[in-house]
């Protein structure tokens, strides 16, 4: 039998006994050519494989981009209801829960912030601190105020 090269690839075949190129997938003619189109083409085959440390991919390192931080989310939230405390009407009760609740956003918006730096951390820490300062001073107006006036009765 004769040995032939493929037209498509160059690879060698037996003419009358390879029906199909091994490398190229085309079909062979009886004559010693390729026939119609080819078949699906060879894989490509490449120098080395990409080593792991230069894969893009950095092993260890959590890769959080787009996710929310649950800990961002946390602190404002508390730090939105601790802003809210100091719009109550009887501020004596409330004021010292805006306080303990600033007191944890700042501490949540800071370890987010640390984590991954967002708007969400950064608007926990910064209503954490609006809420225990106006807090602090509302209670410190009201507890003021209410021994003004208990001064008073006691000097009828």
């Amino acid at each position: 039998m004769a040995t032939k090269l493929s037209e498509r690839c160059d690879t060698p075949y037996e003419v009358g006994v390879d029906l199909f190129c091994k490398n190229c997938g085309c079909a062979f003619t009886g004559q010693g050519g390729t026939q119609g189109t080819p078949g699906p083409a060879p894989p490509r085959q490449t120098a080395d494989p990409v080593p792991y440390a230069q894969s893009g991919y950095n092993f260890g390192q959590e890769n959080n981009a787009g996710q929310p931080n649950g800990q961002a989310i946390a602190s404002m939230v508390l730090g939105i209801v601790g802003v809210l405390c100091i719009f109550s009407t009887a501020l004596v009760i409330p004021a010292p829960i805006g306080v303990i609740l600033g007191i944890i956003a700042l501490i949540l918006g800071i370890n987010a912030k640390k984590k991954q730096p967002s708007g969400m951390a950064t608007a926990g820490i910064v209503l954490g601190i609006v809420s225990i300062v106006f807090c602090l001073l509302g209670f410190i107006a009201c507890v003021a105020c209410g021994l003004a006036g208990l001064g008073a009765l006691a000097g009828l």
